[in-house]
């Protein structure tokens, strides 16, 4: 049983070192596009600097931290982070106007009652229904405007920076992944641009950032009461983000995977009783897992129920086949279109709302212009992959949203230029990526593992459903973690080359003396 664990670990290992490789490949194709001027080439000396100052950091951080000086250090990168997103507001959110659904989104914030007072594309698409509100909450806290929507943007990127470090400490035992990854995260040029969006990846972030923390807590300080309010907390915080993005199925996936490897590794269901998490007890870990289970789907329904009370009307549960079957048209390979983008909800309006019937009816459809255009074809899903994860493109829709009153970045002209520095940062990151992924294949452990696969399922996700360059943003954290830990892997390999090249010239002039 052990070794089947171990084979399907490094299946799995082989999988992910081919994606990661394939995101090196397009990245660099992405890149090609960039004309070779003066800007050009200073984007590639500064993304190399900043990568230099990374490797230096893997090379010189303390190795541990205890009691103040670890808060210290959390509060330190907080506060970096949000003087850097700050700065950007004030050069660049204070010049925005809102579009899209970015603009929709804030216009409704501003009415008395927000779902009521909107239109039925928030009924249908109910993975949009609960940002009005939150917007309207902080709104009515710290004024109104969607300036406050963006600084409020810059704090929850700041909060996941901190988390980010935690995380690290905590499930990787090492402070320098920490310290990487919450500086690679913190300096994404697109990421930070994007910030001045009102969009609800900001908020997924920071609340699966804050489940993923309550379940580490969980793992290294077991203790039953404990146990018990952290696991119930973490169920709604991941239902919670949910509602902003719905990477909580994948989340949930990943878990199970992990806890199905575990399961075989002990080679007897009966390990369960002894404990996934560790530590003694009366309560019974498997306990735990169905406790979680059921809060997570009680917190669902309550929030549905919530959305139906504000709505006025039953909101729609499931909007899946929409995204499935614009991510599976052949017009635009997966991406938002006009035809594409109505049709489910044209047939939920000709099913009079009934939102099982309308998806049915969908399928259909998507099945016979599959059947009678056969364009589902490796060429077609290869194209996806690079309309998805060729550029790191986010800076289009700031570009869309500046005001010609901005006195400093003027259109077209900065867009091409700091396109350029995201693509450039882009590619780096890519290839530390994939360094990562080479290291796992022959030394993985549970959390680096479910990283891995946290990230792997949001790409198949995307093979499936609708693309966009931006909406991988929410995984920014992940592969900022990712990231961080292959430099310091890298770094490892040149320590021991080094070291060992010097034991070599040493033992040569030894025996030439």
């Amino acid at each position: 049983m052990k070794q089947l664990a171990y084979v399907l670990e490094k299946i799995f290992g082989v999988i992910f070192l081919v994606f990661a490789a394939g995101l090196v490949v397009c990245s660099f194709h992405g890149g090609s596009g960039f004309e070779h001027n003066v800007l050009w080439y200073i984007s590639r000396i500064i993304v190399i600097l900043f990568f230099t100052g990374a490797v230096y950091c893997a090379l010189n951080s303390p190795k541990c931290i205890t009691g103040k000086e670890g808060y210290r250090n959390i509060v330190s990168i907080f506060v970096i982070s949000l003087c850097v997103h700050l700065l950007v507001v004030w050069v660049v959110g204070a010049y925005t106007e809102q579009v899209s659904d970015f603009g929709f989104a804030f216009a409704f914030s501003e009415k008395s009652f927000p779902l009521a007072e909107a239109p039925d594309q928030y009924r249908i698409m109910s993975n949009w229904a609960i940002y009005p509100l939150y917007l309207k909450f902080i709104q009515e806290l710290f004024g109104y405007g969607d300036l406050t929507g963006v600084i409020c943007n810059a704090v929850l990127c700041a909060f996941s920076s901190a988390l980010i470090y935690v995380l690290c400490y905590m499930g990787l035992n090492n402070e320098n992944i920490g310290y990487l990854a919450a500086l690679i995260y913190t300096f994404w040029p697109s990421h930070l641009l994007y910030s001045v969006v009102l969009s609800p990846e900001f908020v997924n972030i920071f609340l699966t950032l804050l489940f993923l923390l309550l379940i580490e807590t969980v793992i290294r300080k077991y203790k039953e009461k404990t146990a018990c309010i952290m696991i119930c907390l973490s169920a709604v915080v991941l239902s919670l983000s949910g509602f902003f993005k719905r990477t909580d199925k994948i989340i949930l996936v990943a878990l199970s995977i992990m806890l199905v490897l575990f399961v075989i590794k002990t080679a007897c269901l009966q390990s369960l009783k002894k404990g996934i998490i560790g530590g003694g007890g009366k309560v019974c870990k498997k306990l735990l897992v169905l406790l979680f289970i059921c809060i997570y789907l009680l917190s669902n329904k309550l929030i549905f129920a919530g959305l139906d009370y504000a709505y006025g009307e039953a909101v729609n549960r499931d909007p899946t086949m929409h995204f499935i079957y614009v991510g599976l048209n052949p017009q635009t390979y997966g991406t938002w279109n006009k035809e594409s983008g109505g049709i489910y909800t044209q047939n939920v309006q000709n099913c009079d709302y009934d939102y099982k019937k309308a998806s049915k009816l969908t399928l259909e459809q998507l099945k016979e212009e599959i059947k009678e255009k056969k364009y589902l074809t490796p060429v077609y899903f290869e194209r996806k992959f690079e309309v998805a994860w060729e550029n790191n493109g986010e800076t289009y829709w700031v570009n869309e949203t500046i005001s010609d009153a901005s006195p400093i970045l003027k259109k077209p002209n900065w867009f091409y230029a700091v396109n350029t520095l995201t693509q450039n940062f882009w590619m780096m990151i890519c290839i530390f990526v994939c360094m990562e992924a080479a290291f796992l294949l022959f030394r993985s452990d549970s959390r680096r593992m479910f990283s891995c696969l946290f990230l792997f399922g949001f790409a198949c996700l995307m093979f499936l459903s609708e693309v966009q360059e931006r909406y991988k943003c929410v995984m920014y954290p992940i592969i900022s973690i990712l990231a961080a830990d292959g430099i310091v892997h890298f770094v490892g390999v040149l320590n021991l080359i080094f070291c060992k090249g010097k034991q070599y010239i040493c033992s040569v002039s030894e025996v030439f003396k």
